[in-house]
């Protein structure tokens, strides 16, 4: 059994106690067949050869890049895709639970499936670009959705332990916080879970309306209270209407002027963590409609203890910030190029200056 624990910092920890800053460097071009923006992608040993997976979700197309040398393979019925190296590359179906671990040669190393009911409940595998699949001591720690009504969705345990040696699963566990609801719901921009894992193998889970994150370690979940983004004044945010609207314009407008915590990423070179924010925007500007990825945002840091460092503000409509990689030289973020859409990818590097 998995104890829910809390604790709160000292109010000191809620105020900017570093001089950190994120300094603009060069711009570094990709040449790829397709693409970064809106495929999956993974960068491998940056700092020495110039190794990426490519994963066309809506294809099933799979590109690696190996030392100037591409190869590509399609993989009909996949839909994910987690990369931990070139010889670990795991295929995942997020409808059917299957999981096809391959390598860059593209063997069929392991195959794994994830009931699609467990305690008489239908579920589908979560995973996504928020680092939500963890490969951890012959375990895999995987989100499921319950595929049922939001008026019990929340109330149903969403995370599983899954044993890879014996191929079942050893725990179902974990529930979104609770300022999660029926009535407190936020459709598809705060309806997912964030994971993350840091140097001592502790898993963190960040769910986007909700300014704390959970730590599991050892079994044990403590939910850790961090400070609000100081450019959230009313935080969370007002909730989607209950029941559901059926309009994809009413979707769309919703996704666009709401606040959320995008990510939680942690840094192993610098034994930081970054908490991505993006803020609220009106529908329109200058006569022309806002976009989701026009939203202004900021990258909150915070040193190992989970102190906040400093939170320092992004511009908007420039960068993909789902596209957020973290280098040994530094940061590099995807810049919104209307070439990325083909094969030319154009990434910001920034450098973190402690």
């Amino acid at each position: 059994m998995i104890l829910i624990v809390s604790y709160l910092f000292l109010c000191l920890a809620c105020k900017e106690k570093s001089n950190v800053k994120l300094v603009l460097d060069k711009v570094v071009t990709f040449n790829t067949h397709i693409g970064f923006y809106p495929n999956r992608v993974a960068f491998i040993n940056y700092e020495k050869d110039t190794n990426i997976v490519i994963f066309n979700w809506r294809q099933g197309d799979l590109y690696i890049y190996e030392n100037s040398k591409v190869t590509q393979k399609k993989f009909n019925g996949y839909n994910s895709i987690f990369v931990k190296s070139l010889d670990s590359i795991f295929l995942i179906d997020k409808y059917k639970g299957n999981i096809l671990l391959i390598n860059s040669k593209f063997d069929s190393i392991n195959t794994w499936k994830v009931p699609r009911f467990i305690n008489n409940i239908p579920y589908f595998l979560n995973s996504n670009l928020k680092s939500n699949f963890i490969d951890l001591n012959g375990k895999f720690y995987l989100t499921v959705y319950p595929n049922i009504h939001r008026d019990s969705f929340y109330t149903k345990y969403n995370e599983i332990i899954y044993s890879m040696t014996e191929k079942k699963i050893e725990k179902l566990y974990k529930k979104f916080p609770s300022n999660y609801s029926k009535i407190n719901y936020w459709n598809g921009i705060g309806d997912f879970v964030i994971k993350t894992i840091n140097n001592k193998n502790e898993i963190f889970f960040m769910y986007p309306m909700n300014k704390n994150v959970f730590r599991m370690s050892n079994n044990i979940i403590e939910e850790i209270k961090l400070p609000n983004s100081k450019y959230l004044n009313d935080f969370p945010p007002e909730p989607y209407p209950y029941p559901t609207p059926q309009s994809s314009r009413f979707n769309s407008e919703f996704s666009i002027k709401t606040p959320s915590y995008t990510n939680f990423m942690f840094d192993k070179y610098r034994k930081l963590y970054y908490k991505i924010v993006n803020h609220s925007q009106p529908l329109i500007n200058r006569k022309l409609k806002n976009t989701y990825n026009s939203k202004t945002w900021s990258i909150m840091i915070f040193n190992e203890e989970l102190e906040l460092l400093k939170e320092i503000k992004m511009e908007g409509n420039k960068y993909f910030n789902n596209y957020i990689y973290i280098m040994k030289d530094g940061l590099y973020i995807l810049l919104q190029d209307e070439d990325n859409l083909d094969s030319i990818n154009r990434m910001q590097k920034i450098k973190v200056q402690l």
